[in-house]
This record gives C-alpha cells, structure tokens and sequence, in this order.
C-alpha cells in the first residue's frame, strides 16, 4: 500500500516549502498564479487530500451537526412521525453536506456522548418545554437551532402558528362547521402549544365556537380524545395527534364518524390526500429540511455569535 502523501511530499516535489503548500491549498497567501497551479496539479498527481481532523483542529471547529430528536423518547411517538421527520433529515442532511456539514443523530436520552463527541451546533427538533436537552446543551457550550430556547448564540426556528392555525380554522367555517374539534398533543411540546394559543386566538376573534382535546399518539387516546370531541357536537376537525390514516382506522375500530365524513383538517401528514372534505395542513419536510440546513450552514460559515430567527414557510393543501 502506497503511504499517504503530506504536505511535505508536495513540497519537496514541487520544489516549495511547506508553507506555500499550506497556503496554495488554503486559499490564502499572495503566492504567484504559476506557483499556485504547479502545487493544485503536483498535489492532485500525488493524490494529496487534505486531513479533515487536521482541518478541524486548526479552525477551531469539526464540522458536525448534532440533530437531536426532542420529542420522542417514546418509541409510539416517534413511528407516528417517522415518515415526516425521515424526510425532513435526510433533506437537512443533504443541505449542510452541500456547504462542508455532515450530520450525526443524538438520541435525546444520550446529549452526554457530546461530551465526547465535539459538534459545532445542535439541531433540537420537535423541542418540549422544560425537557432539559437546552440546558444540557449550553452547559456543552454548544449553539443550538431550536423552537424552544432562544437565549444564547444559534438560532430560533419559528413555525408560523398564528398563520397555519388561522388558515385552518377559515377553511373549517368556510364548510360550514359551527364548532371545531382540535385533536393536540398533552402539554408540553413547543409547536403544539403555540399552534393551541394561536388557534384559540383565530376562533376567538371570527367568534368560531370550539373544543380542543388533548392527547397522546396511542391509538386508545387518540380514539377517546376523538369520541369526547364528537359528543359535545364538533362537526369540523384539525388533527394534530394523527394522521389522515391513523384516524381513519381508529374511528372505524371504534364505530365513530369518519374524518372525511365531517371536514378534516390533518397536519404535517405527508400521505394524506386532499379531497373536498379534507385539507392539509403542513410544513413540508422538504422545505424543513432545506430553510433548517441554508439557517445553520449561513450562521456556522459567518462564525456568528448573536441569536439568528428562522420562520418555517406553511401550506394548506386543498382542492
């Protein structure tokens, strides 16, 4: 096996000092466009490549990006989304590759591998109120790109609840629905709590009367949050907890009326399909994943130490 050349195999093969060569594969240094090329073609002759630990050390930084799953530490939770955040990865993933990032997954029960594991931010999904993982993470001295914690260097990505939910909401009154059923997860997550506050707040100024049930992923609680919305009169819904399918099958298990039937508004459900009594409600994983890696390559490239805010572009799929 050939051994891996160095710089100073470079060097003394183009006749420089290993200086220039560090220069010249740099980028940097007023070094003359002849000697420039000669080293660029000794160095691809030789099959030079430059060490990333190398790199690293030198410019105080790894290159990594933490992406932490927040919200799931329940194995039900996390299959509920799975499709959606499978997505939103691998496009956040290609993103940051595209700008010099990889991407390493942190399970939200094991921040303390950071320890040994040096990033230079961390990409807190689905975040949930008093969870810890942001405070873990500053205690790292790590930036964080999260919904939930604002204070320190990184940066805030914003859904824009007060748009998603007041969308809803219009599309609901304009089927003809006098008392919506939002189906939300238990307190606690970011986006759920905010898209509550925002909804109330849309019902309240048109004057829409309204119910909101919270709940889990399981099957059993999605299914009673949906019967306790159904008995006190809601004819229109926006699910939140499950998906156009999920609730489909559960209330055909438990011989209630079928989301379709009565308007239904589904979130963040790639495989829903629109029909003139469903909607959809989503930001795209795609365009989570792509606006999420452009904010954390841009802040991380500028070195920047000030908070950054990002707001999450929406649609409402309909026919």
């Amino acid at each position: 096996m050939q051994p891996i050349p160095t710089l100073r195999d470079v060097a003394d093969a183009t006749g420089v000092s290993v200086a220039t060569v560090s220069m010249v594969l740099r980028g940097v240094g007023r070094i003359s466009p002849e000697t420039r090329a000669r080293v660029h073609a000794k160095a691809a002759e030789m099959g030079y490549r430059r060490d990333p630990r190398a790199v690293a050390l030198r410019e105080g930084r790894s290159r990594l990006v933490a992406i932490v799953m927040a919200a799931y530490r329940d194995a039900a939770e996390a299959r509920a989304f799975s499709a959606y955040w499978s997505d939103a990865v691998n496009e956040c993933a290609l993103g940051l590759a595209e700008r010099g990032y990889a991407v390493v997954l942190v399970p939200p029960n094991h921040i303390d591998i950071l320890e040994r594991v040096a990033v230079d931010l961390a990409l807190v999904a689905d975040a949930v109120v008093d969870d810890g993982i942001a405070e873990q993470l500053r205690a790292l001295g790590i930036p964080l790109a999260s919904g939930v914690d604002g204070s320190g260097p990184g940066i805030h990505i914003e859904h824009d609840s007060e748009g998603m939910m007041g969308a809803a909401m219009r599309w609901l009154r304009a089927q003809g629905c006098a008392r919506l059923l939002m189906l939300a997860r238990t307190e606690g997550a970011v986006v759920s709590d905010a898209n509550v506050a925002a909804f109330t707040r849309a019902c309240a100024e048109a004057g829409q009367d309204f119910v909101v049930e919270r709940c889990g992923f399981s099957a059993e609680d999605v299914t009673a949050a949906y019967e306790r919305g159904l008995a006190q009169g809601c004819d229109g819904v926006l699910s939140m907890v499950a998906g156009q399918s999920a609730l489909t099958g559960f209330a055909q298990a438990g011989g209630l009326m079928l989301p379709g039937t009565l308007p239904t508004v589904f979130y963040e459900d790639v495989r829903a399909v629109p029909s003139p009594a469903v909607a959809v409600l989503t930001v795209s994983p795609e365009s989570l994943g792509r606006v999420s890696a452009q904010a954390v390559a841009d802040y991380l490239d500028s070195s920047r130490t000030a908070e950054s805010r990002v707001r999450l572009p929406f649609s409402l799929l309909t026919v």
